[in-house]
């Protein structure tokens, strides 16, 4: 009976906990204005993570841990748009982030929250998002190009206007160094800072806790109202169509741009809201209360108590050793990516230095050949030449021979000729007196 007594207890106490720490309980927190791991939602027509009331594009990459805008690579960006209207009325949003990078002096560029009328996310140059906008922009700019930089700025815009960075101190703003070297020996995921933004109206006010250690700076307190639509105007009433994002873009020089959580209350009750999150954040889930008088009941709930607390401990430990085993598996997957990048760009170089060789010695080859043929065409020639100059100069000195000889024995030869036609002839009229002597002599005998 008393086993029986004791589950129902626990059983009972541990649905009022949970819903204790349900989405009611928190009167003041605008959950869809919001974002918190982990993120394990899954899209089923695509596979991939998505969080719900947000949409997200670019070279986002959600983790189970924190949202990564952009990786330590150049020219990227990524963004977070909150689909639900954002709040109307005065609200603080507690945004904890971490931009970290392999490069120890060298970062950018930087990312940024934006409170401003539109549906969709608008790409531009502003930290990925357009700079001509209705509504507030608070930017964390970790690229100090020039004596103007503020790490620092709040924009406004009414709309009209377009921001320009090029007098970055024209705006409210400080110098807080939030940017982590991830080479440093110390360097840890649960390493973060906080920036803290409360819209009041017109007015702004943003703080800072840069190392994540709860102490908070005052980086800005300004009423916005000469840049923002006037209360005349047609888009005086921006807030009725604004939404929360975020951005987050690289350029020649990069870094992680990672968003670890995103929490939005009404403004007057941050301070109760966020404490009621620590407490339910550091309460283990089933807790025992225990009656006066049922001493059963108060030994198993001491143990229960006790085992309680140690279970939230391990599993805040399996929570932070689950958030650097993904942390670092990005880690080494980016070095990897780079690596392949980099004997991809090798490769490449090879094969062109393989193709000018092929090109330079394709060349040199046919100039040599080029050469060579030239070279032994003139070489025939030459040689044809000679041979006819040899051979006209011995023709012509024979025929002078022949010639020289001739002239020697035409003489001789005319009285030789003249003598061998004269016995022909002798002959040929010999012949011819017999043949007709005979003839004579035939015709007598018949």
């Amino acid at each position: 009976m008393a086993r029986l007594t004791v589950t129902a207890i626990a059983a009972a106490l541990l649905a009022a906990v949970l819903a204790s720490t349900a989405v009611s309980a928190f009167e003041g927190m605008y959950w869809s204005n919001s974002l918190k791991a982990p993120f394990n939602e899954i899209n089923e027509a695509t596979g991939t993570k998505k969080i719900s009331g947000w949409s997200h594009g670019g070279s986002v990459q959600i983790k189970q841990n924190f949202v990564r805008l952009t990786p330590d690579k150049p020219s990227r960006t990524g963004w977070l748009f909150n689909t639900a209207a954002g709040p109307e009325e005065d609200f603080t949003v507690l945004i904890r982030f971490r931009i970290s990078g392999a490069a120890e002096g060298l970062s950018g560029d930087g990312m940024a929250f934006w409170y401003t009328a539109t549906q969709n996310f608008n790409h531009g140059l502003l930290m990925g998002s357009t700079d001509s906008f209705v509504g507030i922009g608070v930017l964390f700019d970790t690229f100090a190009n020039d004596e103007l930089h503020r790490d620092v700025v709040v924009v406004a815009s009414n709309g009209r206007d377009v921001v320009e960075l090029s007098n970055a101190k024209k705006y409210p703003g400080c110098e807080l160094k939030f940017r982590r070297w991830e080479g440093r020996d110390d360097f840890s995921v649960d390493q973060e800072s906080v920036a803290k933004i409360s819209i009041l109206g017109t007015r702004i006010i943003v703080e800072i806790d840069p190392l994540g250690n709860g102490e908070f700076q005052v980086c800005a307190d300004k009423d916005m109202v000469k840049l923002l639509p006037a209360k005349d105007s047609r888009d005086a009433n921006w807030k009725s169509r604004a939404h929360i994002a975020i951005s987050a873009t690289t350029g020649a020089l990069h870094d992680n741009h990672d968003i670890l959580e995103v929490l939005t209350t009404s403004a007057a009750k941050f301070d109760s809201l966020m404490e009621l999150q620590d407490e339910a954040e550091e309460t283990p889930a089933v807790m025992v209360k225990m009656e006066d008088g049922n001493v059963t009941v108060e030994d198993v709930g001491h143990s229960v108590n006790s085992l309680s607390y140690e279970v939230k401990d391990i599993d805040e430990r399996l929570n932070k050793l689950h958030h650097e085993i993904e942390h670092q598996i990005e880690k080494v997957a980016h070095r990897l990516e780079e690596l392949i990048e980099s004997l991809s760009k090798q490769e490449k170089k090879l094969e062109n230095r393989v193709g000018d060789l092929e090109k330079r010695l394709s060349s040199s080859l046919f100039q040599e050949m080029e050469t060579r043929l030239s070279n032994l065409e003139q070489q025939i020639y030459k040689t044809l030449d000679n041979r006819q100059q040899f051979v006209t100069k011995h023709i012509g000195a024979s025929f002078s021979a022949a010639q020289t000889e001739a002239s020697k024995w035409k003489t001789p030869f005319m009285i030789f000729a003249v003598l061998v036609f004269a016995v022909l002839g002798y002959l040929v009229f010999t012949v011819f007196r017999i043949n007709k002597k005979v003839a004579k002599e035939q015709r007598f005998f018949d």
